[in-house]
Protein backbone atom coordinates (compact mmCIF):
# COMPACT_ATOMS: atom_id res chain seq x y z
CA UNK A 1 0.00 0.00 0.00
CA UNK A 2 1.60 3.50 -0.83
CA UNK A 3 1.87 6.47 1.39
CA UNK A 4 -0.94 8.37 -0.33
CA UNK A 5 -3.08 5.65 0.09
CA UNK A 6 -1.69 5.44 4.24
CA UNK A 7 -2.44 8.86 4.46
CA UNK A 8 -6.20 8.79 3.46
CA UNK A 9 -6.82 6.46 5.68
CA UNK A 10 -5.59 8.17 8.24
CA UNK A 11 -7.24 11.14 7.45
CA UNK A 12 -10.75 8.94 7.00
CA UNK A 13 -9.67 7.86 10.62
CA UNK A 14 -9.88 11.47 11.62
CA UNK A 15 -13.03 12.48 9.71
CA UNK A 16 -14.88 9.50 11.33
CA UNK A 17 -13.87 11.09 15.57
CA UNK A 18 -14.85 14.77 15.63
CA UNK A 19 -15.38 13.93 18.99
CA UNK A 20 -12.10 12.79 19.84
CA UNK A 21 -10.52 14.08 23.15
CA UNK A 22 -7.36 12.00 23.81
CA UNK A 23 -5.14 10.23 21.19
CA UNK A 24 -2.04 8.29 21.85
CA UNK A 25 0.46 8.26 18.76
CA UNK A 26 3.35 6.63 21.10
CA UNK A 27 5.83 4.52 19.21
CA UNK A 28 4.96 4.78 15.50
CA UNK A 29 7.81 3.12 14.16
CA UNK A 30 6.54 0.48 11.71
CA UNK A 31 3.73 -0.62 9.48
CA UNK A 32 0.80 1.50 8.92
CA UNK A 33 0.96 4.26 11.90
CA UNK A 34 4.94 4.92 10.71
CA UNK A 35 3.25 7.28 8.35
CA UNK A 36 2.12 9.51 10.89
CA UNK A 37 3.57 13.02 10.16
CA UNK A 38 3.42 16.34 10.62
CA UNK A 39 0.97 16.64 8.14
CA UNK A 40 -1.50 13.56 10.27
CA UNK A 41 -0.99 15.80 13.13
CA UNK A 42 -1.68 19.25 11.89
CA UNK A 43 -5.14 18.12 10.44
CA UNK A 44 -5.69 16.09 13.73
CA UNK A 45 -5.30 19.51 15.95
CA UNK A 46 -8.14 21.09 13.41
CA UNK A 47 -10.12 18.59 12.97
CA UNK A 48 -10.70 17.62 16.57
CA UNK A 49 -11.93 20.39 18.18
CA UNK A 50 -12.72 18.58 21.42
CA UNK A 51 -9.03 16.94 21.24
CA UNK A 52 -7.52 17.95 24.96
CA UNK A 53 -5.01 15.16 25.31
CA UNK A 54 -2.22 14.02 22.54
CA UNK A 55 0.61 11.67 24.12
CA UNK A 56 3.43 11.10 21.04
CA UNK A 57 6.59 9.51 22.10
CA UNK A 58 8.95 7.87 19.49
CA UNK A 59 6.82 8.93 16.56
CA UNK A 60 10.15 9.38 14.34
CA UNK A 61 8.51 11.66 11.46
CA UNK A 62 7.56 14.09 13.77
CA UNK A 63 9.27 17.05 14.11
CA UNK A 64 9.54 20.18 16.51
CA UNK A 65 8.72 22.78 13.72
CA UNK A 66 5.39 20.23 12.82
CA UNK A 67 4.78 19.91 16.36
CA UNK A 68 4.76 23.14 16.97
CA UNK A 69 2.55 24.15 14.16
CA UNK A 70 0.16 21.58 14.92
CA UNK A 71 -0.24 22.89 19.06
CA UNK A 72 -0.92 26.43 17.94
CA UNK A 73 -4.37 25.03 15.89
CA UNK A 74 -5.39 23.53 19.31
CA UNK A 75 -4.65 26.17 22.41
CA UNK A 76 -7.55 23.97 24.41
CA UNK A 77 -4.67 21.26 24.99
CA UNK A 78 -5.00 20.43 28.62
CA UNK A 79 -2.09 17.83 28.39
CA UNK A 80 0.99 17.36 26.22
CA UNK A 81 3.48 14.27 25.69
CA UNK A 82 5.96 14.60 23.59
CA UNK A 83 9.93 13.68 23.16
CA UNK A 84 11.79 16.35 21.08
CA UNK A 85 14.66 16.15 18.67
CA UNK A 86 15.54 19.91 19.68
CA UNK A 87 12.67 22.95 20.07
CA UNK A 88 12.87 24.13 16.83
CA UNK A 89 10.23 26.54 17.26
CA UNK A 90 7.99 25.12 19.61
CA UNK A 91 8.11 27.37 22.65
CA UNK A 92 5.86 30.15 21.56
CA UNK A 93 3.40 27.81 20.58
CA UNK A 94 3.98 25.97 23.61
CA UNK A 95 3.43 28.48 26.11
CA UNK A 96 0.30 29.19 24.43
CA UNK A 97 -1.18 26.41 25.70
CA UNK A 98 -2.57 28.73 28.35
CA UNK A 99 -4.87 25.16 29.86
CA UNK A 100 -2.16 23.14 30.21
CA UNK A 101 -2.16 20.95 33.41
CA UNK A 102 0.46 18.02 32.10
CA UNK A 103 4.15 18.05 30.61
CA UNK A 104 5.62 15.18 29.78
CA UNK A 105 9.05 15.83 27.92
CA UNK A 106 10.72 12.33 28.28
CA UNK A 107 13.49 11.84 26.37
CA UNK A 108 13.85 14.89 24.93
CA UNK A 109 16.56 17.46 23.74
CA UNK A 110 15.48 20.50 26.16
CA UNK A 111 16.83 23.65 26.22
CA UNK A 112 18.10 26.50 29.31
CA UNK A 113 15.09 28.97 27.00
CA UNK A 114 12.42 26.26 26.74
CA UNK A 115 12.35 25.42 30.73
CA UNK A 116 12.65 29.21 31.51
CA UNK A 117 9.71 29.82 29.47
CA UNK A 118 8.13 27.13 31.02
CA UNK A 119 9.19 28.48 34.95
CA UNK A 120 8.12 32.25 33.64
CA UNK A 121 4.92 32.07 31.54
CA UNK A 122 2.12 31.11 34.63
CA UNK A 123 1.13 27.84 32.69
CA UNK A 124 -1.41 26.06 35.21
CA UNK A 125 0.84 23.13 35.10
CA UNK A 126 0.12 20.15 37.92
CA UNK A 127 2.55 17.70 36.65
CA UNK A 128 5.89 17.89 35.38
CA UNK A 129 8.16 15.03 33.45
CA UNK A 130 11.57 15.71 32.60
CA UNK A 131 13.16 12.34 32.56
CA UNK A 132 15.70 11.31 30.75
CA UNK A 133 16.09 14.40 29.34
CA UNK A 134 19.30 16.39 28.12
CA UNK A 135 21.04 19.20 26.10
CA UNK A 136 20.04 22.33 28.98
CA UNK A 137 22.77 23.25 31.09
CA UNK A 138 20.52 25.46 33.07
CA UNK A 139 23.25 28.20 33.37
CA UNK A 140 20.78 30.65 31.57
CA UNK A 141 18.38 30.10 33.94
CA UNK A 142 19.19 29.02 37.08
CA UNK A 143 22.79 29.39 37.35
CA UNK A 144 23.81 25.85 37.38
CA UNK A 145 26.25 23.56 34.89
CA UNK A 146 25.95 21.40 32.72
CA UNK A 147 24.51 18.57 32.74
CA UNK A 148 23.37 19.27 36.22
CA UNK A 149 19.66 19.65 37.79
CA UNK A 150 19.97 20.77 41.32
CA UNK A 151 17.63 22.16 44.46
CA UNK A 152 18.01 25.80 42.43
CA UNK A 153 15.86 24.10 39.25
CA UNK A 154 13.71 22.32 41.10
CA UNK A 155 12.64 24.53 43.26
CA UNK A 156 12.70 27.56 40.69
CA UNK A 157 9.90 24.98 38.84
CA UNK A 158 8.03 24.68 41.77
CA UNK A 159 7.81 28.90 42.66
CA UNK A 160 6.80 30.11 39.26
CA UNK A 161 4.46 26.86 38.36
CA UNK A 162 2.33 27.42 41.41
CA UNK A 163 -0.22 24.25 40.56
CA UNK A 164 2.34 21.69 40.24
CA UNK A 165 1.54 19.28 42.43
CA UNK A 166 3.17 15.91 41.29
CA UNK A 167 7.03 16.25 39.33
CA UNK A 168 8.91 13.41 37.80
CA UNK A 169 12.91 14.16 37.58
CA UNK A 170 14.11 10.83 37.48
CA UNK A 171 17.88 10.25 36.43
CA UNK A 172 18.51 13.98 35.33
CA UNK A 173 22.43 13.93 35.58
CA UNK A 174 24.95 13.38 37.42
CA UNK A 175 26.82 16.61 38.54
CA UNK A 176 27.09 18.23 41.61
CA UNK A 177 26.86 22.21 42.07
CA UNK A 178 29.84 22.66 44.67
CA UNK A 179 28.97 25.72 47.73
CA UNK A 180 25.32 26.21 47.12
CA UNK A 181 23.77 28.03 49.55
CA UNK A 182 21.52 25.29 51.91
CA UNK A 183 20.13 28.44 53.67
CA UNK A 184 18.79 29.66 50.77
CA UNK A 185 15.09 30.39 51.31
CA UNK A 186 12.61 28.28 48.90
CA UNK A 187 9.29 29.07 50.49
CA UNK A 188 6.63 26.43 51.41
CA UNK A 189 4.45 24.82 48.68
CA UNK A 190 1.83 22.70 50.36
CA UNK A 191 0.26 21.91 46.67
CA UNK A 192 3.57 19.78 46.13
CA UNK A 193 2.04 16.11 46.85
CA UNK A 194 3.96 13.91 44.48
CA UNK A 195 7.80 13.77 43.94
CA UNK A 196 9.80 11.56 42.19
CA UNK A 197 13.87 11.89 41.88
CA UNK A 198 14.88 8.05 41.54
CA UNK A 199 18.30 7.80 40.31
CA UNK A 200 19.52 10.96 40.84
CA UNK A 201 23.54 10.92 42.56
CA UNK A 202 23.41 14.81 42.11
CA UNK A 203 20.92 14.78 45.40
CA UNK A 204 22.46 15.00 48.57
CA UNK A 205 21.53 15.47 52.76
CA UNK A 206 21.51 19.34 52.61
CA UNK A 207 18.59 18.86 50.15
CA UNK A 208 16.54 16.33 51.26
CA UNK A 209 16.33 17.34 54.77
CA UNK A 210 14.45 20.55 53.29
CA UNK A 211 11.75 18.83 52.44
CA UNK A 212 9.59 18.54 55.21
CA UNK A 213 9.40 22.35 55.78
CA UNK A 214 8.87 23.25 51.81
CA UNK A 215 6.44 20.09 50.78
CA UNK A 216 4.21 19.87 54.26
CA UNK A 217 1.89 17.65 52.31
CA UNK A 218 4.13 15.78 50.95
CA UNK A 219 2.14 12.07 50.22
CA UNK A 220 4.42 10.29 47.60
CA UNK A 221 8.67 10.11 47.54
CA UNK A 222 10.36 8.15 45.34
CA UNK A 223 14.25 8.45 46.26
CA UNK A 224 14.94 4.67 44.47
CA UNK A 225 18.67 4.74 43.64
CA UNK A 226 19.94 8.16 45.26
CA UNK A 227 22.73 6.70 46.87
CA UNK A 228 24.52 10.00 47.99
CA UNK A 229 21.42 10.41 50.80
CA UNK A 230 22.33 9.21 53.97
CA UNK A 231 20.85 6.94 56.28
CA UNK A 232 20.26 9.44 59.02
CA UNK A 233 18.88 11.95 56.77
CA UNK A 234 16.25 9.66 55.06
CA UNK A 235 15.24 8.76 58.72
CA UNK A 236 15.17 12.67 60.08
CA UNK A 237 13.34 13.39 57.03
CA UNK A 238 10.77 11.06 57.82
CA UNK A 239 10.20 11.62 61.09
CA UNK A 240 8.67 14.88 59.75
CA UNK A 241 7.15 13.67 56.66
CA UNK A 242 4.12 12.30 58.34
CA UNK A 243 1.50 12.91 55.52
CA UNK A 244 3.55 10.12 53.04
CA UNK A 245 1.27 7.24 51.89
CA UNK A 246 3.62 6.16 48.86
CA UNK A 247 7.37 5.42 49.93
CA UNK A 248 10.28 4.43 47.53
CA UNK A 249 13.65 3.76 49.21
CA UNK A 250 14.61 0.80 46.81
CA UNK A 251 18.43 0.64 46.61
CA UNK A 252 19.26 2.56 49.68
CA UNK A 253 21.64 1.90 52.61
CA UNK A 254 18.86 2.34 55.01
CA UNK A 255 18.45 0.10 57.94
CA UNK A 256 16.01 -0.75 60.75
CA UNK A 257 16.67 2.28 62.87
CA UNK A 258 14.68 4.26 59.16
CA UNK A 259 12.02 1.62 59.69
CA UNK A 260 11.46 2.16 63.14
CA UNK A 261 10.91 5.98 62.87
CA UNK A 262 8.49 4.64 59.92
CA UNK A 263 6.49 2.95 62.26
CA UNK A 264 6.32 5.53 64.58
CA UNK A 265 5.71 8.86 61.73
CA UNK A 266 4.03 7.46 58.74
CA UNK A 267 0.87 6.15 60.39
CA UNK A 268 -0.78 6.29 56.73
CA UNK A 269 1.78 4.49 54.61
CA UNK A 270 -0.39 2.04 51.97
CA UNK A 271 3.25 1.64 49.98
CA UNK A 272 6.27 0.59 50.93
CA UNK A 273 9.33 -0.42 48.70
CA UNK A 274 12.34 -2.09 50.23
CA UNK A 275 13.41 -3.38 47.26
CA UNK A 276 17.80 -4.73 47.89
CA UNK A 277 17.90 -2.68 50.97
CA UNK A 278 20.51 -5.14 52.13
CA UNK A 279 20.85 -3.53 55.86
CA UNK A 280 16.97 -4.18 56.33
CA UNK A 281 16.29 -6.99 59.13
CA UNK A 282 12.91 -8.75 59.89
CA UNK A 283 12.93 -6.68 63.29
CA UNK A 284 12.23 -3.52 61.90
CA UNK A 285 9.89 -5.03 58.88
CA UNK A 286 7.35 -6.08 61.42
CA UNK A 287 7.71 -3.21 63.45
CA UNK A 288 6.29 -1.39 60.34
CA UNK A 289 3.66 -3.72 59.81
CA UNK A 290 2.42 -3.46 63.22
CA UNK A 291 2.44 -0.12 63.80
CA UNK A 292 1.33 1.17 59.78
CA UNK A 293 -1.87 -0.61 59.95
CA UNK A 294 -3.11 0.71 56.59
CA UNK A 295 0.11 -0.53 55.00
CA UNK A 296 -1.31 -2.55 51.88
CA UNK A 297 1.80 -3.05 49.97
CA UNK A 298 5.72 -3.75 50.81
CA UNK A 299 8.36 -4.83 48.68
CA UNK A 300 10.99 -6.50 50.06
CA UNK A 301 13.01 -8.56 46.74
CA UNK A 302 16.09 -8.69 47.34
CA UNK A 303 16.55 -7.96 51.22
CA UNK A 304 18.71 -10.71 52.00
CA UNK A 305 18.37 -10.59 55.62
CA UNK A 306 14.50 -11.16 55.94
CA UNK A 307 13.79 -14.80 55.56
CA UNK A 308 11.21 -16.25 53.48
CA UNK A 309 9.40 -17.90 56.68
CA UNK A 310 8.74 -14.51 57.81
CA UNK A 311 5.92 -14.25 55.45
CA UNK A 312 3.36 -15.84 57.01
CA UNK A 313 3.77 -14.00 60.37
CA UNK A 314 3.24 -10.90 58.94
CA UNK A 315 0.37 -12.58 56.68
CA UNK A 316 -1.51 -12.94 59.89
CA UNK A 317 -0.76 -9.45 61.05
CA UNK A 318 -1.74 -7.84 58.09
CA UNK A 319 -3.73 -10.09 56.06
CA UNK A 320 -4.36 -7.97 52.61
CA UNK A 321 -0.40 -7.09 52.24
CA UNK A 322 0.71 -8.05 48.98
CA UNK A 323 4.30 -9.47 49.46
CA UNK A 324 6.75 -9.35 46.39
CA UNK A 325 9.17 -12.10 46.09
CA UNK A 326 10.93 -12.38 49.73
CA UNK A 327 14.04 -14.56 49.81
CA UNK A 328 15.96 -16.55 51.64
CA UNK A 329 19.55 -15.12 52.87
Amino acid sequence: MGNGYLQYGLMAMLMALPKLRKINLSGCRYGYYSRINDSFLLNLCKNCEFLEEIVMFNCILLTPDGIASAIRERPSLTSLSISLKSNGNIIDSLVNLKGLTCLDLSDSCISDELLSSIATEDLPLRRLVLQYCGGYSYAGCWNCRCDNLTKLALFALIRNCPLLSEIKMENIGSGIIENSDSSMDFGVYPQLKSLHLAYNSWLRDDIIKTFPFIFPNLQLLDLNSCTKISEYCIGQVLRKCRKIRHLNLSNSEICDSSLYIISKSCFGLLQLDLSNCDNVKEEGVMQVVEKCTQLREINLQGCRKVAANVVDSMELKQRFLKWHNVVDP
